[in-house]
């Protein structure tokens, strides 16, 4: 799609490779051809050449066709195993229909085991309904590597209270994750998730991807979660996903402090003597964390820092984390780093990630990585990690 390659740019664009684009009298891109240093076609970071780009008006919303080649203009097999794809956008610029082609530009099966992918979305613009799609009219088909056919989010407002994985025939199906549906519970007003639980798809408990089958809140007077608790597929408490219960105590700011416990009811350390940590809160956003002790005084965590800086976007997305000692000074932690910056793209799903030093400045974390960009597929699937060293050199 267009909107790829426009990505593509400010992305790359300080690689060796530079992107060229040929347009028509409406603005729109009709080829976009990576080059090298001497300005000959050259293959770019996702393998291909050239792009060139048509555009249609279908039942499905205006759509763009992307077909992909090499430097000497014979077509580019994607991993996946297709050649181009076909996008329809709905109203709200969200893909609706995207059909996967062979070098002739025709619908072929992928790879991935399936050829199309249809999109619905809710009015404010959340997705509930994912189906895959064959080549043959009207043909569903199960993803190998996902175990279902089709996905359906429920909502409740604009909180996601159910998702569920469905067969070709729209049935109840145990997807590769182990579970066939994940159910949220409202309170009274609908404004807070009091119980998350996963169920098989014959209605028996499953464990989730985080070793439980359920998490339960418990509420004070005023609403305000006051604790935690996990539980396995036996109601019973577990540590599967590293504590069994978390606790809320509330100060008269609204800020609160938090403690963990595993199943038997010790308390358990967040890392060194750090046994709770106070957050401050605005609403629902965590605007910084400090790690305490048993006396209630900032302690330093094994990785280095005491306190921990949080910045959001206007959408509530993290865009900046930044550690601090306990008395409040920017310091680096074991890792390498002393913040962590990062961007989203409108749908809010990370595009790039940069770690700095004190002043700011890009830093090789210890992994030697100073920058990671992600890039999606058409379904929204993360593609690629990216990752790059503070010179600017991408690490294979």
């Amino acid at each position: 799609m267009m909107a790829a390659a426009l990505l593509l740019v400010s992305l790359f664009g300080a690689q060796a490779e530079s992107l060229t684009e040929t347009k028509d009298g409406r603005g729109r891109v009709t080829e976009a051809v990576w080059q090298d240093g001497n300005g000959n076609p050259a293959a770019g970071p996702e393998g291909y050449a050239q792009v060139r780009y048509t555009y249609e008006n279908t039942q499905d919303g205006p759509t763009t066709i992307e077909m992909y080649f090499n430097a000497d203009g014979t077509p580019y097999r994607m991993p996946g195993g297709y050649y181009g794809k076909s996008v329809a956008l709905g109203l709200k610029n969200q893909p609706t229909l995207v059909e996967y082609l062979d070098e002739k530009g025709e619908l072929t099966m992928t790879e991935m085991g399936y050829a199309r992918v249809y999109h619905s979305y809710r009015s404010f613009g959340a997705e509930y309904k994912c189906v895959f799609l064959g080549t043959k009219r009207g043909e569903v088909v199960i993803v190998p590597s996902l175990g279902y056919a089709q996905i359906e989010t429920e909502y409740t407002g604009t909180i996601m209270t159910g998702r569920y994985f469905r067969d070709t025939k729209g049935k109840a199906i145990d997807s590769n994750a182990g579970y066939s549906s994940m159910i949220r519970k409202l309170n009274r007003s609908r404004t807070q998730v009091l119980q998350t639980y996963y169920l098989h798809a014959n209605g028996k408990p499953a464990t989730g991807p985080d070793g439980w089958y359920k998490c339960a809140a418990e509420t004070d007077a005023n609403g305000r979660i006051t604790a935690v608790k996990y539980l396995d597929e036996n109601e019973k408490l577990t540590d599967a996903g590293g504590f069994a219960r978390e606790t809320y105590a509330y100060d008269r700011d609204g800020d609160v402090t938090v403690s963990r416990y595993d199943a038997q009811g010790n308390r358990l350390s967040f890392g060194g003597e750090a046994v709770s940590v106070l957050r401050l809160m605005n609403g629902e956003l965590i605007l910084s964390e400090t790690y305490l002790n048993e006396a209630g005084g900032p302690v330093a965590l094994p990785e280095g820092y005491a306190k921990a800086d949080y910045t959001y976007s206007e959408e509530g997305a993290l865009t900046m984390t930044q550690y601090r000692t306990a008395t409040g000074e920017k310091t680096t932690c074991s890792q390498g780093y002393s913040a962590v910056s990062q961007e989203w793209d409108a749908e809010g799903r990370l595009t790039r990630r940069v770690y700095l030093d004190e002043e700011g400045n890009g830093v090789n974390n210890r992994d030697g990585v100073s920058e990671e960009r992600y890039e999606y597929d058409g379904e929204g699937m993360l593609r690629a990690v990216r990752r790059y060293d503070a010179g600017g050199t991408q690490i294979q």
